[in-house]
This record gives structure tokens, C-alpha cells and sequence, in this order.
């Protein structure tokens, strides 16, 4: 995203002019070069696997630590919580959470709920054919029902071939069967070997 956010020390006594394309660069090289290296944080790594050690991830991770920290709150229970209502939300509108209109039921009534087998594996079909990783990764993670023996998730390659052929490819070469688990790992490691995703933010996907 090209938005900044001014962040203004004292009552400043006299007018300040900017340059816009200045600040274009900045962000562009940061975007580009930094934001996808590894970080370090303050405190002792999350244990989920949706989330890395990029800027990105580096900053939410410290953010929520430090603020649980000052207000003797549990981070890993604030970053589960976060997780479930900013990133996957699987459960859809009916009439048992007050709406029968199609329309998302007010937040005094909804609760997140735990995906069923089909829901799970057709918002995994949705994630994947756009490249959204994190949330794949969280799909697979989020407490629910156990898979049946007879679950391949390898299978998702034929679902896949269109939109994201080297991902259908490795996933059509991988060992069968494959776990939930085995798949966030291969997930992870998507750059041994290089998997080239399509997705909205490279130009690849349309």
C-alpha cells in the first residue's frame, strides 16, 4: 500500500512541506528490499506457523507483546483471538446466529466457530488459487474436527492447475498422503525449491 501516516512530535509553531515522491521511494525500496527479510523480536517467538519473521510479522508479534505485557494480558491468547477475526473466519451467516438474510449477524450475537471438514477443505481450494499463504496456513492450524483417514490434501492440486501451476505441480509431487500438517510444512517452504505463486500483489494472478 502507498498510505503513510504522519506521526507529529509537540505542537509544531510552523508549517511543513513534504516530498511526496520522496516518500514514494522510501516506501518502495522498503517494500521491495526490506520488508521481506528476517527480523529479530523482543520477545520469544509466537507458536504459530502463519506467521514469520518479516517485518510484518516481526512488528504485530512485538506490538501484541509489549501491549499484553503492560496490561497483564496473555499474548498468545490476544494473537489466537486476532488471528481468528482479522485473518479466518470460517463460519458463515444462518439462522442460528440471528440471520437468515444473507448478511453477517451483529458482533453481539456471533461467535467464531470451528470450521467443518468440507468448510475447511473448500476455503483451503479458495486460499491457495489466490496465494494467500497466511491464511492457508492458519485454515490448516485452527482447532476443528479431525481429518478422516481417507483425507489426501495433496489433492488440491487438481483444483489448482489454472491458477497456480508450479504450487499444483509440488503439491502433485509430493508424498501421499499428505497430512494437514505435512502440508503447512510444505507451505513454509516454499522457496526450496523456488514455488513461483500468482497472486494479486505480483501482477501473476488475473
Amino acid at each position: 500500500a502507498c498510505e503513510v501516516r504522519l506521526v507529529i512530535e509537540g505542537s509544531p509553531r510552523q508549517m511543513q512541506r513534504y516530498n511526496a515522491w520522496e516518500l514514494y521511494e522510501k516506501m518502495m525500496v522498503h517494500h521491495e528490499h526490506f520488508r521481506g527479510q528476517v527480523y529479530n523480536t523482543l520477545h520469544s517467538s509466537s507458536r504459530v506457523s502463519c506467521l514469520d519473521s518479516c517485518f510484518d510479522c516481526a512488528v504485530l508479534w512485538d506490538t501484541l507483546s509489549t501491549y499484553a505485557m503492560q496490561n497483564n494480558m496473555n499474548a498468545d491468547e490476544m494473537l489466537s483471538n486476532l488471528l481468528k477475526k482479522q485473518v479466518y473466519t470460517p463460519q458463515l451467516p444462518n439462522e442460528d446466529q440471528g440471520s437468515s438474510s444473507g448478511k453477517w449477524p451483529s458482533c453481539d450475537v456471533w461467535a467464531w466457530t470451528a470450521p467443518s471438514p468440507a468448510q475447511r477443505w473448500r476455503d483451503m481450494e479458495w486460499a491457495l488459487r489466490y496465494g494467500k499463504v497466511t491464511e492457508a496456513i492458519l485454515i490448516l492450524e485452527v482447532e476443528g474436527e479431525a481429518d478422516r483417514r481417507d483425507v489426501d490434501w495433496a489433492d488440491l492440486a487438481w483444483s489448482l492447475w489454472e491458477q497456480q501451476p508450479d504450487l499444483a505441480q509440488r503439491l502433485y509431487r509430493a508424498p501421499r498422503p499428505l497430512g494437514r500438517g505435512q502440508l503447512v510444512r510444505l507451505l513454509g517452504s516454499l522457496s526450496e525449491p523456488f514455488t513461483l505463486l500468482h497472486t494479486w500483489q505480483n501482477g501473476l494472478l488475473w
